[in-house]
C-alpha cells in the first residue's frame, strides 16, 4: 500500500512491521547503534516499472550456526540441523515485497525529514554508483531494486547512507540461447530465463553451484571445508558374449552383463584461495571403494599391502595431501592425482563411462611427492615437482630415486582456447625408467560446440620390460561435444593408441583370458549421451567399437577371451553426487 506525500509515493508499514522492528532492534543493540528502523522510502513517479524491496536483517553467524553444539549438528542432533536450515534462514532474512512505479534509477530521491525524531535512512542520490552493493552481507538493511530490462539496479541502505549500484544488462541471445552470464560455469540455454545449464529450467534462476552438497555439516562449511562424494554404478554388454565375461583390455567397466558399482567415493576438501595476496592453507583426502579401485591403487606400497582378497571390489586412498598457498604460489605435498592427460579417475569429471587406452595404459594415475604451482598471469600457470614414481607410494627396489613432474597451462583471455603440457621422468615400478608427456588442446568452437585433442608419447627401459632395449608407445585422442539443451548433451571420442613393442596393453583381472602382450595398434570409437534430470544426477549411455591391428606373441587376439580382434559394446551408468 502507498500514499502520496508531497508529490511522491511513500511506503507504508505492513503487517510484518512488528517482526521487522524486533529483529532490527536486536541487530542495532549488538552493533551499539541508536535510532529507529526506517519506515519510508521516497520515489519520484514515472513510467511503469516495478521495484521489489528485500528487507534483510543482519544476524550474527556465531549466534545462529552451531550454537552450543559439540558435534556440529546442534544440541538436538540431526533434528537441530534441520531446524537450523528451515528456521534459521527465516530469522536471517525477513522479506517484505512492495511494488512501486519507478521511472529510472535517477528518479530515486529522499523525502524531507519528518517532524518526529526518527533516524532518517532514506536513499541519497549522491551515492549513485558509488560502490557495488554488498548483497552478500547481512550487516545492514538491504534493498534490492529490480526494474525491467535492460538495466538491473541494486540498492543497499546502511545506517545513515545508501548506495545504488548498476549492473550490466543481459547480453543478447547467441545461437538461439539467451545469454545472461555465467551459470554454473556454462551459458544458459533455457529460452528467455537465465538458468543453470547443468540443471533444468524448472530449478530456478542462476545462483550458486549446480551440485548441492548434502552431507557437509555447518561447522565445516563455515570454515570453507567441503564434505561430499558420489556413487557411480553401471552395466556393460558385449555383442560377442565372451566366455570369461571380461571386456578384454577395456578396463574400469570391464565386466560383460554384470552390474558394477564402480565408485563409492568420499572426499574432504578445503581449497586454497589467496586471490593473489596472502597465505592460505588447504588440503584434501579421498576414499574410493568399488570395482574401479583395482586400477587406481598403488602398485608399490599403500593399497598393494592391504591384502584385499575380494575379486572385484577393493578400497583405495587415491589422494591425501596438504596445500600451502602464498600469493600466486601453491605447494602440494602428499599423495595426489597426476596432472598428465585429459580424462581423470573421478567419474563426475568425465563425459563417458568407459576410458581410452591411453588413460589406463599410457599415463600415470597418482604420485607421491611434492608439486609447486605458480600462476604467472591470469592465463598462464606453471608447475614443477618431484615424486617417487608412477603409482608408487613406496620404493622397494632400493634405488630410492626421485622422479620429475612438470607442466604448463595456457588459457586465452576469452577462455575459448586452452593448451596444457605435462611431463614426467623417472621410475614406473621397480627397475623401470620411464619418460612420457601429454599435450592437451581444448577449443570452444561455439557456445555449444567444443573440441579436445590429446597426444601422448612415452618411452621405458629397464628390468621390468618384456623386451630388451627401449620400448615406446604413443597415441592420439579426439573429443567433440555438443550441448543440445541444459539437460542433454552428446559427445564422441576417437582414439588411436600404438603399443609398438607390446609392453603396455594387456588383459587386467583375475580370470581374464586375454592376457597379452599385444604389439600393434588399438582403435576405438565411442558415441555417448549425457542426460541430467537433476543438478546432482547424470545418466551416461554410450556405444563403443574397438578393434586391433597387430600381432601377439602367443597368437591370441585381445577380445572375446582371445578369439576376436574387435568388439562392440553398449554401456550405461548413473552418477549421483551428494
Amino acid at each position: 500500500m502507498t500514499e502520496r506525500v508531497g508529490g511522491r509515493e511513500k511506503v507504508q508499514p505492513d503487517q510484518g512491521r512488528e517482526v521487522l522492528v524486533g529483529a532490527w532492534e536486536s541487530w542495532r543493540n549488538r552493533q551499539g547503534l541508536t535510532g529507529n528502523p526506517p519506515d519510508r522510502l521516497g520515489w519520484r513517479p514515472g513510467r511503469r516499472r516495478f521495484v521489489r524491496i528485500l528487507w534483510v536483517v543482519g544476524l550474527d553467524n556465531e549466534e545462529w550456526e552451531c550454537a552450543g553444539c559439540s558435534d556440529c549438528m546442534g544440541p538436538l542432533g540431526p533434528w537441530g540441523e534441520i531446524m537450523r536450515v528451515l528456521f534459521g534462514s527465516l530469522l536471517w532474512v525477513v522479506v517484505v515485497s512492495s511494488w512501486l512505479p519507478l521511472a529510472s534509477a535517477q528518479s530515486i530521491a529522499p523525502l524531507p525529514p519528518e517532524p518526529y525524531g526518527m533516524q532518517d535512512l532514506a536513499v541519497r542520490p549522491a551515492a549513485v554508483a558509488a560502490r557495488p552493493a554488498r548483497m552478500d552481507t547481512l550487516d545492514a538493511w538491504t534493498y534490492e531494486v529490480a526494474p525491467a530490462r535492460p538495466l538491473d539496479v541494486a540498492v543497499e541502505i546502511d545506517p545513515g547512507y545508501a548506495n545504488i549500484a548498476r549492473q550490466p544488462s543481459p547480453a543478447p541471445a547467441v545461437n538461439g540461447a539467451y545469454s545472461c552470464g555465467s551459470c554454473c560455469g556454462e551459458q544458459s540455454m533455457c529460452g528467455s530465463v537465465c538458468e543453470p545449464s547443468c540443471g533444468a529450467c524448472q530449478y530456478g534462476p542462476c545462483g550458486g553451484a549446480c551440485v548441492q552438497r548434502l552431507i557437509t555439516p555447518c561447522c565445516l562449511e563455515r570454515r570453507k571445508i567441503v564434505l561430499g562424494g558420489w556413487v557411480d554404478q553401471g552395466i556393460s554388454a558385449l555383442s560377442n558374449q565372451p566366455s570369461d565375461r571380461y571386456n578384454g583390455p577395456v578396463v574400469y567397466n570391464d565386466r560383460d552383463g554384470e552390474y558394477q558399482m564402480n565408485q563409492l567415493y568420499f572426499f574432504l576438501e578445503r581449497k586454497t584461495d589467496t586471490r593473489g595476496c596472502g597465505l592460505d592453507i588447504g588440503g584434501r583426502i579421498d576414499f574410493l571403494f568399488g570395482t574401479d579401485a583395482r586400477f587406481v591403487g598403488c602398485a608399490d606400497g599403500l593399497e598393494a599391502n592391504w591384502n584385499q582378497r575380494e575379486r572385484f571390489y577393493h578400497a583405495a586412498l587415491p589422494q591425501f595431501y596438504l596445500d600451502a598457498a602464498w600469493n600466486n604460489w601453491t605447494v602440494r605435498m602428499g599423495h595426489f592425482y597426476t596432472i598428465i592427460g585429459y580424462e581423470v579417475v573421478q567419474a563426475p569429471e568425465n563425459f563417458f563411462y568407459s576410458h581410452p587406452y591411453a588413460f589406463q595404459y599410457g599415463e600415470p594415475l597418482t604420485h607421491t611427492g611434492m608439486l609447486a604451482m605458480y600462476k604467472l598471469t591470469e592465463g598462464l600457470e606453471f608447475s614443477c615437482g618431484f615424486h617417487r614414481g608412477w603409482d608408487q607410494f613406496d620404493d622397494t627396489d632400493g634405488n630410492n630415486r626421485l622422479s620429475v613432474l612438470t607442466g604448463a597451462t595456457w588459457t586465452s583471455r576469452d577462455e575459448r582456447k586452452k593448451l596444457a603440457f605435462a611431463l614426467t621422468s623417472g621410475e614406473q615400478g621397480p627397475g623401470n625408467t620411464t619418460v612420457m608427456y601429454s599435450l592437451v588442446g581444448t577449443l570452444k568452437l561455439t557456445d555449444r560446440l567444443s573440441y579436445v585433442i590429446q597426444h601422448d608419447h612415452g618411452q621405458s627401459k629397464g628390468n621390468g620390460q618384456r623386451v630388451p632395449g627401449m620400448a615406446q608407445w604413443f597415441g592420439l585422442n579426439q573429443y567433440l561435444y555438443y550441448q543440445c539443451s541444459p539437460k542433454w548433451s552428446v559427445g564422441s571420442r576417437i582414439e588411436w593408441f600404438r603399443d609398438e613393442d607390446g609392453v603396455r596393453v594387456h588383459g587386467v583381472g583375475q580370470g581374464n583370458l586375454a592376457v597379452g602382450p599385444y604389439a600393434g595398434d588399438f582403435y576405438e570409437i565411442t558415441l555417448g549421451l549425457n542426460w541430467k534430470p537433476h543438478c546432482n544426477i547424470v545418466v551416461r549411455p554410450e556405444v563403443r567399437w574397438d578393434w586391433y591391428n597387430g600381432h601377439s606373441e602367443l597368437g591370441a587376439a585381445p577380445f572375446d577371451g582371445g578369439d576376436a580382434d574387435q568388439q562392440f559394446m553398449m554401456a550405461c551408468d548413473v552418477v549421483i553426487q551428494f
